[in-house]
């Protein structure tokens, strides 16, 4: 995506994943289109989503639940729970509200299986 042009894409950050293999985590990102072919609702998406992305970061997770379930309602993909983003954050953020994290999570998801 940067060799691409950033300012080119509408796209969101994803999650922060350690695939099977390897030590370091890779951000993920979804990609929309050229910014030029943007629509109103993928913006709303986007924005709503990285606003939560920041409260998930900072261990807020009655703020960012509100922004996920926000963003829930611009999601293209709405009724498959583990492939749409602002669902699997959303629920994980209610599992970290019954159970906190370690102290040193860092919100990097490890992939375990292929």
């Amino acid at each position: 995506l940067k060799r691409a042009g950033l300012d080119r894409y509408e796209w969101r950050y994803i999650d922060r994943i350690v695939f099977r293999g390897f030590k370091k985590y890779k951000q993920t990102v979804e990609v929309f289109g050229y910014k030029e072919n943007s629509n109103n609702n993928n913006l709303k998406l986007i924005k709503l989503f990285h606003q939560g992305l920041e409260h998930y970061y900072n261990k807020d997770w009655d703020s960012a639940i509100k922004f996920f379930k926000d963003s829930l309602k611009y999601e293209a993909i709405e009724h498959s729970i583990d492939l749409n983003p602002s669902a699997v954050f959303l629920e994980r953020c209610k599992q970290y509200k019954i159970k906190n994290p370690d102290s040193n999570w860092n919100g990097i998801m490890k992939l375990n299986k292929k």
